[in-house]
Order: structure tokens, then C-alpha cells, then sequence
């Protein structure tokens, strides 16, 4: 893999791909919508990239990814991530039925 060129702070957290696109990177839990969580945070459902056009895919963590923010783990979960959109359609919250 190439030299990536990750930088990621709190206050800015972004990362350069592969084919040199930067997004900002956004770690979030469901509440209410989506809530931005710190970088990187044990409890984050979610990982939001944000590029500078304002295209947004968002990855949904499975229960055993680990959270920490590498620039070969950002890589693969950008590849894996989908558009706001397809997230959104696909996303069903569960109801529970009345009684």
C-alpha cells in the first residue's frame, strides 16, 4: 500500500485516500439521528467520511472492529462505506410492536 499521508487530530481530523481525495473523518452514535463522538471512541456505531464536494459515505462498525483511526483500517472502511443515501435507505431502526 501506498504512503497514505493520514493526519488525523481532533480538531482537524482528516485523511488523504489512496487516489489522493482528502475527507474528514467522523466517528458518531445513533442518537436521535447521528452524534458525533470522539475519534476513534470505544462506543462509535458509525464512521462518517465527508470529502470537500460534500459526498458522504458512512461505515457501520460491526461489534469487533476496533475503532483506532490507522491509515490501513481508513482505507479499507472508506472502500466499504456507503453513500449517506444508500445508508439511509438500508438502514431500518427496529420498532417494537405495540401491545
Amino acid at each position: 500500500m501506498s504512503d497514505l499521508s493520514a493526519v488525523l487530530t481532533w480538531r482537524e481530523p482528516y485523511f488523504t485516500d489512496a487516489a489522493g481525495r482528502e475527507w474528514h473523518v467522523y466517528d458518531c452514535v445513533r442518537s436521535q439521528g447521528l452524534r458525533e463522538v470522539s475519534l476513534g471512541s470505544p462506543s462509535a456505531e458509525f464512521r462518517v467520511f465527508v470529502a470537500r464536494d460534500r459526498t458522504k459515505l458512512v461505515y457501520q462498525f460491526d461489534a469487533s472492529d476496533a475503532r483506532e483511526p490507522t491509515a490501513e483500517r481508513l482505507e479499507r472502511q472508506l472502500k466499504l462505506a456507503k453513500s449517506r443515501e444508500a445508508w439511509a435507505s438500508a438502514y431500518q431502526p427496529v420498532r417494537r410492536a405495540r401491545r
